[in-house]
């Protein structure tokens, strides 16, 4: 689930200024492939910061998450 910025701007005062970041967080169930597709036409360019969280224990998801950045020209992430 993704807060929309607008409903952060609105709970969070003063916080238009400062820069936006997005995290998308993967469980150890699988569907990293429909959830990714669910962000295939959303602008990432404005996030300062884009962090997918996945499990330990997927080791499938991550080279996913990367074909997933190459395609979407997505350059801007943090790796945890």
């Amino acid at each position: 689930m993704v807060v929309g910025s607008k409903l952060i701007q609105k709970m969070v005062p003063g916080v238009r200024n400062q820069t936006k970041s997005i995290m998308i967080v993967f469980g150890s169930g699988g569907h990293t492939t429909e959830m990714l597709m669910t962000y295939k036409d959303y602008d990432f360019s404005q996030f300062d910061k884009i962090i997918f969280v996945r499990a330990a224990t997927d080791k499938t998801s991550e080279g996913k998450i990367y074909d997933f950045l190459q395609k979407n020209n997505v350059h801007t992430f943090l790796q945890l």
